[in-house]
This record gives C-alpha cells, sequence and structure tokens, in this order.
C-alpha cells in the first residue's frame, strides 16, 4: 500500500516467516522478516492478504452505503411533499320528465290475439257406398245458397230404395195372408167344437147301450178315442185362433221396420243429391267425380260466410269486468283495422270453461270481413267497461308492470300500481293505471334503467310544461 505520511508499517510474512524485500521506488531497500518496522517513505508495499480484504470491504460497503442514500432520500422527499388537495364527489342529477296526474274516467282496451274459426262447419259424408257423379266446386270457392255442391250416382241411391219398398210389400203381404188365415181359423174352431159335441154324444148314446148289451165294448172304446181326437182338435183350433194376435204383432213391427228402411232409402237419395243450403265457401274436398266410396266416407266440408268468429284469449284479470257487463246486459266489443277503417266485433259470448290464463271469448265478425278464412289469425283491441278515478300515463313511466316512480324534493319515490289495460290517448297508447299513485303528484315518464328509491333527480322545465299541458288536455 502507498503510505501517505512517514510513519512504521508491520511487514507480515509467510507463515514460514520468509523474509521479504520492501523496495521504495523500484530498489532494495532492506532486508526485513515479519515483525520489524520500517520506516519508508512514498514506498509501495504489495500485500496480498490486505488487498483481499480491502475489496471484500467494498463490495459489502457500497451497496449498504446505496441502500441507505436511497432511504435517506425517500425519507427526505416525503416529509417535504406538499399536501394534496382533498378530493370532493359530487352526486350525479339525472334530468328526467314529469307528467302531473289526474284522475279520469276511462274504458281501458286490451290487445287481442285470435283464431278466426266458423260456428257452422259441415262435414258432407257419403250416405251410401256409391260412385261421386258431380262435384262441381273446390276448396276455397264461395257458392251460393241452392247451387248444386255435390250429387251420387243415380242407380247407387235408388236401389237402396227398391229393396226397402220390395221388403215393405212383402211384410205387408203377409200380414193380409194372416188376417185371411185367422178368420179361417175361427170358423175352424166353431166346426172342431160342434164335431166335439156330437162325439161326447156318441160316447154317451154307446155307453147307455152297453148297459143294456145292445154294443160291445169296443164300440164303447172306438167312441171314447174319437172323443179324444176331437178334443185335441179344438185345442189346435183355438191354439191357431190365439196366436193370431202374436203373428199380427211381429209382423206389424217388421212393417214398421221396413217403413223406417223405405225412409232411410229415401233421406239417402236426398242427401246423395246436395244442394247449398246457405250462402257459403268450400273449406276442403276429398273426392273427385268418378271416385268410388264407402258410405260415412267424408266427401267435403263447407261452412256458412255468416257464422265466422273471432276466437280468443281474454286475459284473467278482465274477467271480473267482463262477467258484470255480461249480468248487466252490457255491450262488450272490439275493433279490428282494414284498409277501409276500423270494424267493430261485437262479443256474443264466452266460452263455457276457462283455464289459468283466463277464458275464450267470441267476437262476430262483420259482413266486411267475411273474405276471411277459418284458421286466420287476427289482433283485435278489446274495449272493456269504463273505470272511474283511473290515471292514463306513457308506457315509458311502467317499470315491470306494477312500479312508477314520482318525484318528491327532487328524489324519486317508488309507487305500487295495477295495469288495468291500455286506452288511446291523444293518438298514443298509453297503460291505465290504478294503485298507490294520487292526484297532483309528478310522474316520472323518462325510463331511467338504473331508477331506483332516492335517485337525485332534475325536472326538465319546458318537458314537464307540455305534459302538464298535454295531461290538462285529456
Amino acid at each position: 500500500m502507498r503510505c501517505a505520511h512517514d510513519g512504521y508499517c508491520v511487514v507480515s510474512g509467510s507463515p514460514y516467516n520468509d523474509p521479504f524485500y520492501l523496495t521504495c521506488e523500484a530498489r532494495p531497500l532492506a532486508f526485513a522478516r515479519p515483525g520489524f518496522f520500517v520506516s519508508i517513505k512514498d514506498s509501495l508495499v504489495p500485500n496480498p492478504l490486505s488487498a483481499r480484504r480491502v475489496a471484500q470491504l467494498k463490495s459489502i460497503v457500497w451497496p449498504v452505503l446505496i441502500v441507505l442514500g436511497a432511504i435517506l432520500i425517500f425519507v427526505l422527499l416525503k416529509a417535504t411533499k406538499p399536501d394534496a388537495p382533498q378530493a370532493t364527489v359530487e352526486e350525479k342529477v339525472w334530468p328526467v320528465s314529469v307528467l302531473s296526474l289526474q284522475r279520469q274516467a276511462l274504458s281501458p282496451s286490451q290487445s287481442l290475439y285470435g283464431r278466426v274459426e266458423s260456428e257452422q262447419m259441415v262435414t258432407l259424408a257419403s250416405p251410401v257406398t256409391g260412385v261421386v257423379a258431380e262435384r262441381p266446386l273446390l276448396a276455397g270457392e264461395a257458392f251460393r245458397k241452392g247451387e248444386r255442391l255435390l250429387a251420387l250416382d243415380g242407380v247407387d241411391l235408388s236401389v237402396p230404395l227398391a229393396r226397402a219398398q220390395a221388403e215393405l210389400a212383402d211384410i205387408e203381404a203377409q200380414r193380409s195372408a194372416q188376417m185371411l188365415t185367422q178368420t179361417a181359423n175361427r170358423k175352424k174352431l166353431v166346426r172342431e167344437k160342434k164335431i166335439l159335441a156330437l162325439k161326447e154324444t156318441e160316447l154317451a148314446r154307446n155307453q147307455d147301450l152297453l148297459k143294456r148289451d145292445l154294443v160291445s165294448e169296443s164300440a164303447v172304446d172306438q167312441a171314447r178315442e174319437a172323443l179324444a181326437r176331437q178334443e185335441y182338435a179344438v185345442v189346435t183350433a183355438r191354439l191357431a185362433v190365439e196366436q193370431h194376435e202374436t203373428t199380427l204383432a211381429k209382423l206389424a213391427a217388421q212393417q214398421k221396420r221396413a217403413k223406417a228402411n223405405v225412409r232411410e232409402a229415401e233421406m239417402n237419395r236426398e242427401r246423395g243429391i246436395v244442394d247449398a243450403p246457405f250462402d257459403g265457401r268450400v273449406a276442403s274436398v276429398s273426392v273427385s267425380p268418378g271416385d268410388r266410396v264407402s258410405a260415412g266416407a267424408t266427401l267435403m266440408r263447407f261452412y256458412d260466410l255468416n257464422s265466422l268468429v273471432l276466437r280468443a284469449r281474454l286475459p284473467r284479470e278482465h274477467l271480473k269486468g267482463l262477467y258484470r257487463a255480461q249480468a248487466s246486459e252490457t255491450n262488450v266489443q272490439a275493433t279490428f283495422e282494414t284498409p277501409d277503417g276500423e270494424v267493430f266485433l261485437p262479443l256474443i259470448r264466452l266460452d263455457g270453461e276457462a283455464s289459468a290464463s283466463g277464458v275464450d271469448g267470441f267476437f262476430a265478425l262483420p259482413a266486411a270481413l267475411t273474405y276471411l278464412r277459418p284458421g286466420d289469425l287476427l289482433s283485435a283491441t278489446l274495449h272493456l267497461p269504463k273505470h272511474e278515478g283511473v290515471f292514463a300515463v306513457p308506457y315509458s313511466a311502467l317499470y315491470g308492470t306494477d312500479r312508477v316512480y314520482v318525484v318528491e324534493a327532487s328524489r324519486l319515490q317508488p309507487r305500487r300500481v295495477t295495469l288495468l289495460g291500455q286506452t288511446e290517448q291523444a293518438g298514443q297508447t298509453w297503460a291505465l293505471l290504478q294503485g298507490e299513485i294520487k292526484e297532483g303528484e309528478r310522474l316520472v315518464t323518462t325510463h331511467l334503467p338504473n331508477a331506483v328509491g332516492g335517485l337525485k333527480v332534475s325536472i326538465k322545465e319546458n318537458v314537464a310544461s307540455e305534459r302538464s299541458e298535454l295531461g290538462g288536455r285529456l
């Protein structure tokens, strides 16, 4: 190492106490041993062990010093930093439009979706087995009353009638013969009774002669046998007379059955030729001319144009009002928009069974809608009886189906309501409500996605005045 001033340095040797040469300015100065004190000046003293220790200390001290310096700088900067200004959070105010509520007497309306049906759909079936001779109309074609719809072959219709008439004639002939037979049987019974009386007299005479020994015993036996045979003949004749009533009743029943068969055959002949009973339209056709059909097979279906109705499901919440209207015979009707204007569909009846969702109502279709077909879907508007003390509000004010908000002290307040239906107001469809809302309250009509009770709002003055004026006109 280099000495900074005159002094003494301890010369350290190796473990074996070998001598070291100390030099100064590259020349030998002295021969020394470890432990000697040598006075040197500006001399370099090479000492490998000391240099290693110095290097180790440097590798430790410098990182420590750097870390301590960094900590000191951090503490100093933190102690001298200026105070940050405190942030103030302002509550957001939501601009809304409001409507001043006013009670009114209004008739609620309800959108209905229904299907067109026919209350007089006729299914034409074949009365006999035969061949289709005529079928001038196809499915979808309209017809007038009296127009020919379908006809079976005349032979197929005439043969069953001729057969039934022949059976009836046979039964009537049998009855006439039975009447003649009864007359003969009665006469026979009278004769047999007379013969029986003669046989009884003959037997008595022979018995008397036998007592006087004028006839033999065999003669008496023969008379007795003849009497027995005659008694049997009388019984047979009486049975034939008595069976007449039973036979006559059986023939009368057969005659009635034969007459019914004739009547059925005549009806089948009439039904085999079908003319339109009313103005209508063919719904479907199942046969063509020349087809052979069996008895009971479906030939075609058609319906009366005046029998078309709209069948629509009426919501359960409106059933009480509809029942009251029916009880008081109040007319309830729906409206349907056509290209030519609005038409009215009167409610003619309600279905006999209800379900959890409501009950089906049947609305008569006017002549202007007879172009519709069964199965068509229609959207109509039902007009219910008028309600007193209700509020008409825009649908944008409604949250779900049972909640609205009013403004009190610049904050939203929730109100529970009941949706009665809808109504037309100034050309717009508004909701008709009843519930916790009161007349004069300011109803929020701006639909806020984050609406909650207590939310701070501000009223748009120009829109609020317009809404109030609109509510006043309604």
